[in-house]
């Protein structure tokens, strides 16, 4: 399996999203056309202003949880040095989460010790109780499962 290419399309997305975000956020702080349709809103500067910094934050808080750990795997993902751990048992099968389920995350076990990971790619039909391989980035926590057989 090519890990590398499954691991730079995400991280490929997520910087395409900090793009899309960014440019957002940066047209809702500079438009005051904007906010003039909104009677609550349109004359009153300090909701305005509390509007703005509460979209600030949810952006800010948003680069630091999904941006910032695949920015950090980055040289992980070029260098192909992932973390791998054979023989994990399925502790939780793959749910989707998130909005609208759009992603995935399975919980399994290995030494004793549970790891939740967003599954990035996966073979069909893992189920619970499966030996699995992993292969992970540690701090964005995205993951590639392959069955054992």
């Amino acid at each position: 399996m090519n890990y590398q290419e499954i691991f730079n399309k995400k991280y490929e997305i997520k910087m395409i999203l900090l793009a899309i975000s960014s440019i957002t956020i940066l047209f809702f702080m500079v438009n005051k056309s904007y906010y003039d349709q909104f009677e609550y809103i349109k004359d009153n500067v300090v909701k305005r202003i509390v509007l703005k910094i509460l979209l600030f934050i949810f952006w800010a808080s948003s680069i630091k949880s999904v941006i910032y750990p695949i920015m950090s795997d980055k040289k992980i993902i070029d260098s192909n040095t992932y973390l791998v751990m054979d023989n994990c048992c399925v502790y939780q099968e793959i749910i989707g989460t998130g909005l609208m389920g759009l992603s995935k995350i399975i919980v399994v076990e290995s030494n004793g010790k549970r790891y939740e990971l967003t599954v990035a790619q996966a073979d069909e039909g893992i189920e619970k109780g499966d030996k699995v391989k992993v292969t992970y980035l540690p701090n964005s926590k995205y993951a590639v499962i392959e069955k054992e057989e």
